[in-house]
Formats: C-alpha cells, structure tokens, sequence
C-alpha cells in the first residue's frame, strides 16, 4: 500500500512539470474575439450620454466612474444634439447626462431615431395586464362573479 501512495505522489509531481502540448500543426491557437451582433430594427438605450471636448459623443454601456465629471466609455453616438436635449451638465470640457434613447445599433454606433428623454423623466410604457383584456374574461359567469364580490365585501 505504501509502495502504492509513492507511486502515486510521483506521478502527480511528474505531471506538473508537463508542458502543453501544441495544437495540430505545431501553431499556438490565437484567441478569438467575442462576437458583436448588430440588433435587428430600433432599440431603447437607458444610459449616460458623455462628450469630451474635440471628441464625438459616447454612448456609457457598463460602469460610469461617478467622478466630477464622470468617467465612462462605450459606442459612438450618431445624431446626437446636445441643443435638443434637456438636463445635461458640463464640467472641465465634459457634457453628459443621462437619457432613454431610441435609435439603431449596427455593432459598432448607435445611430439617434427618436427623441432622447430625460432618464428621471422617462416612463416606460405600461405593460397591459391580461386579465383587463374584455377579450380575455375567463370562464366565471356575472352571477359568480357577484356572489365572491358580495362575500369579500362581507368579509370587512
């Protein structure tokens, strides 16, 4: 048994000297790059929009630095109009702020179709609760449906 546990322990400490072994063809694999799919028709963006002097503006996807100014970088921004949007901010050469934006993503920009809103004064569309839908009134009948409505009101 002993013999066996040396053996054993030999074998383990001689594996991590093993190198790896090229890929057929004696050519390291590169590694690749993950993929950047273009969306199909309009998107909604919810996200800081940041301008630095001289550059274009960048649309934040991921983390902003909540630095003064903000710190972020993402996507070109296509069409986009400082002039035509409200609560923006500027500092030390930098105007952001931070919108909904309706527009086109090709995998490289985001190209502006809509009127960007400010994101504290942007509602998303309510979602139509099914069971309100006339169209989809279950299978109760009125008098049923009077007899719980009447039992509830009982119930206080």
């Amino acid at each position: 048994m002993l013999a066996l546990a040396v053996v054993a322990a030999g074998v383990l400490a001689l594996s991590g000297c093993a190198g790896m072994a090229a890929p057929a063809g004696g050519v390291p694999a590169t590694p690749g790059s993950f993929p950047r799919p273009a969306a199909a028709g309009e998107v909604l963006a919810q996200a800081t929009v940041l301008q630095n002097d001289g550059e274009a503006p960048q649309l934040c996807l991921g983390g902003v630095a909540e630095s003064y100014p903000p710190l972020c970088g993402g996507p070109p921004i296509v069409g986009w109009d400082w002039a035509a949007v409200e609560q923006s901010e500027t500092a030390s050469g930098v105007t952001w702020g931070s919108y909904a934006i309706t527009g086109t993503w090709d995998a490289s920009e985001f190209t502006v179709t809509g009127t960007p809103v400010p994101l504290s004064l942007y509602d998303p569309l309510a979602v139509l609760d099914p069971r309100l839908d006339e169209a989809n009134a279950g299978r109760s009948d009125e008098a049923a449906l009077q007899r719980y409505q009447d039992e509830l009101h009982a119930a206080d």
